[in-house]
């Protein structure tokens, strides 16, 4: 059986799951290592302007869409 080695995602939703500064911090972390997504989506979450600023430097200067 062969590998289909770490799946590529490309678009991630997260509307509306009462993600905080901490769950922004974690995520943050993870997009770090993430060079394939290219849309994220974080509406109607309870990110305060620490959570948005990690998650906007972890973004970086990838394009795509950061909703």
């Amino acid at each position: 059986m062969r590998s289909l080695g770490a799946p590529r995602i490309a678009k991630l939703l997260l509307t509306s799951n009462q993600i905080g500064d901490a769950g922004a911090g974690e995520l943050a972390g993870a997009l770090r290592s993430n060079a394939t997504l290219t849309e994220l989506g974080l509406q109607l979450n309870r990110i305060g302007d620490a959570g948005k600023a990690a998650i906007r430097e972890a973004w970086g200067n990838r394009g795509g869409e950061l909703k």
